[in-house]
């Protein structure tokens, strides 16, 4: 009887173990339902017989050299193409001086989707072809233009591609697409240096004289010599220097697409190309995406500044891998956004406990998306902790939180990246998955504290939370990882 008894208690008990479980999970449901329901962004298909198509209209033309009836109508071309896609469209007349001093007239193209938009990417190539074939094995053809179906039109006709499927699909961000001249006008190998920059000319020029003023994007990537066979992308030296983070987030989607055998992770030479004077000059964090081949004694593809730079030589193969990164790069970017307030005290509540309270300091909101980088968090940690938003004895902000020794809470929050373009319910889809966003979560919460010199106050990830605050001034700043220039 005594054993009956106990085990009507323990089924009892049992029973009402598995209804508060249920409870739990239902609420947890309801708090990050919104998660859960979080779907794949959809990502445009490149059409890789698009982009040959776009390859060889170029070349069809004949050698795009800068002063040749060539060179106008594959121009006009471009523009005529970039007005069907693109919201607009600036045209950039230049004159530079040659590497013989001789003065060439050239054109940028520049072309925006989503002019409004603050957060921009650029993508770039040139459009201009060689006019010596210099490193050809005849030497009868030294001075001859090369076709340039690799080395120009290849990338051209991968970023048209680009082009078509924005203007087909809309993107979230800006996105800029530019394509440079005179880039192969630089002194052919049978001639001393002349001691000039004599080549990417056209990059030079605008990030000198910037079509539309006052321009900026978030980064850049330049695509040269994107078509042939088997191409290999290494992590060349220049890019890694200025924009290693870019470099690495583009390879790493390239390897998740299936793509290690053209990305190669493994570090190459520096190249003189556009990229520089994108870093450089326009301070414009810029990669190159260029075929580098380490058994050629050339460095490049087999065919470069070659004759033999023809059409036969584009593999659709090629361009459908370099496309396929782009897309899934440009539809897919991501931003860790923070909302910090200057707070006289603030605590969080979880049921009807608080469990974390600070008093004067930072009172930080933290939303993820997926894809973020180290340099993300180090970047946004160092903002916020040296962030001069608390007033010094004249009233005016010019200390941080560490100068008035003040305490921080960090309180996550998914829905900072809501999405509300379409109907009256917000989207969450862009929002980071549960796992993740835990796991950025906590990244973030060790790099701050690595940098800060007092315990930080947390919330409770996935929790339903309730935070009270008193806003200071107020004083509210938004923060995010891709609009650093904001």
């Amino acid at each position: 009887m005594g054993n009956r008894r106990l085990i009507h208690i323990l089924l009892c008990l049992l029973l009402i173990f598995c209804l508060i479980l249920s409870e739990n999970c239902k609420r947890k449901a309801k708090v990050t339902g919104e998660i859960e329901e979080k779907t794949e962004i959809i990502v445009p298909d490149f059409n890789c017989d698009s982009a040959y198509t776009y390859v060889a209209k170029q070349v069809d033309f004949g050698p795009r050299v800068p002063g040749t009836q060539s060179h106008k109508l594959c121009g006009d071309w471009l523009v005529s193409m970039l007005d069907k896609y693109a919201d607009t469209v600036y045209v950039q007349p230049f004159k530079a001086r040659i590497y013989t001093g001789e003065v060439k007239e050239g054109r940028n193209i520049f072309a925006q989707f989503n002019p409004d938009i603050q957060k921009r990417i650029l993508l770039c190539a040139h459009w201009d072809s060689r006019p010596y074939a210099d490193y050809d094995p005849d030497p009868k053809n030294h001075n001859l233009p090369i076709p340039g179906a690799n080395d120009g039109a290849s990338g051209v006709g991968v970023l048209l591609e680009l082009a078509r499927i924005i203007h087909k699909q809309n993107i979230s961000i800006g996105i800029d697409i530019a394509f440079w001249d005179l880039e192969d006008w630089g002194e052919p190998q049978n001639v001393n240096n002349y001691g000039g920059e004599y080549w990417c000319l056209g990059s030079q020029y605008w990030c000198k004289n910037k079509v539309p003023m006052f321009y900026n994007a978030n980064y850049g990537i330049l695509l040269d010599m994107v078509g042939a066979t088997d191409a290999t992308f290494y992590f060349e030296s220049i890019s890694y220097q200025y924009a290693s983070s870019i470099l690495k987030k583009t390879w790493d989607i390239a390897s998740k697409l299936g793509y290690s055998k053209y990305f190669i992770p493994d570090y190459s030479n520096p190249i003189t190309d556009d990229h520089l004077y994108l870093n450089t000059i326009a301070q414009i964090p810029t990669i190159n995406i260029v075929h580098q081949d380490k058994t050629s004694p050339t460095g490049f593809f087999p065919y470069w500044h070659t004759m033999e730079d023809d059409i036969d030589k584009i593999d659709k193969n090629t361009l459908k891998v370099v496309g396929n990164v782009l897309t899934y790069l440009i539809y897919n970017e991501k931003i860790m956004r923070a909302v910090i307030q200057r707070v006289s005290k603030a605590s969080v509540k979880v049921g009807n406990q608080i469990i974390a309270s600070i008093s004067q300091g930072l009172l930080i909101l933290i939303g993820f998306e997926e894809l973020e980088t180290k340099e993300d968090f180090k970047w946004l940690t160092n903002k916020i902790i040296n962030l001069r938003i608390f007033n010094d004895t004249k009233g005016l902000m010019n200390l941080s939180v560490s100068d008035i020794d003040g305490d921080i809470l960090v309180v996550s929050q998914f829905t900072l990246h809501a999405w509300t373009k379409k109907g009256n319910r917000p989207s969450f889809a862009r929002a980071a998955p549960f796992q993740v966003s835990e796991n950025y979560y906590k990244q973030f919460i060790e790099i701050l504290q690595n940098v800060f010199h007092k315990p930080i106050a947390c919330g409770v990830f996935g929790a339903y939370m309730q935070v009270e605050l008193i806003n200071d001034g107020p004083v509210t700043i938004i923060i995010d990882t891709k609009n650093k220039n904001f």
